[in-house]
């Protein structure tokens, strides 16, 4: 992985047009998952989300995308192993609430930092934490409960694992057979 490549990622990324609707729950305070509203209502993520922050789910499918998912995957380790659902998730601006990656297979996700921004490191629940930027860092996102903290500035996340089904971003993140 190059400068240039970071640099011509983080372009794109400041480029693109995010979804209206955030659907990732891990970035929704832990007090609105789930359950019943105050008329009985269920509950959605996406009125949670901070207005700020953005979030998409992608595989190589998104034919829309595919300047952004080519770039990603010709910057990976070579040791990275790319399976039949190699997944991205990138992030704007999120802050994530402690999880685990239900749909990823293999023991391992990558995760880089692009962007003008302070703090923001993800931390591991067994103590690790990792903050350099324009790097790629190694977790098992499925075994070991993760999160982020806050940030000021303009952070982007790109993370990269293989998943149990295969993505589609312009679906918002709804999984297609």
């Amino acid at each position: 992985m190059t400068e240039a490549q970071c640099g011509e990622l983080l372009a794109l990324l400041e480029r693109h047009k995010w979804p209206h609707r955030c659907r990732r729950l891990n970035i929704v305070p832990p007090e609105f998952r789930g359950g019943q509203g105050a008329k009985g209502e269920k509950r959605r993520s996406s009125r949670y989300c901070l207005r700020r922050t953005k979030s998409q789910s992608f595989g190589k499918e998104n034919q829309a995308n595919k300047g952004i998912y080519e770039l990603v995957v010709s910057m990976l380790p070579e040791d990275f192993e790319k399976g039949e659902h190699l997944c991205m998730t990138i992030n704007h601006n999120a802050t994530c609430y402690p999880h685990k990656d239900a749909n990823n297979v293999g023991r391992e996700t990558l995760a880089m930092f692009l962007g003008e921004f302070d703090g923001g490191e993800l931390v591991m629940e067994t103590g690790e934490r990792y903050s350099d930027k324009r790097v790629w860092h190694r977790y098992d996102g499925a075994r070991v409960t993760h999160w982020n903290t806050e940030h000021s500035g303009d952070k982007y996340s790109v993370i990269v694992h293989n998943n149990k089904t295969t993505l589609c971003w312009k679906n918002f993140n709804k999984k297609i057979r």
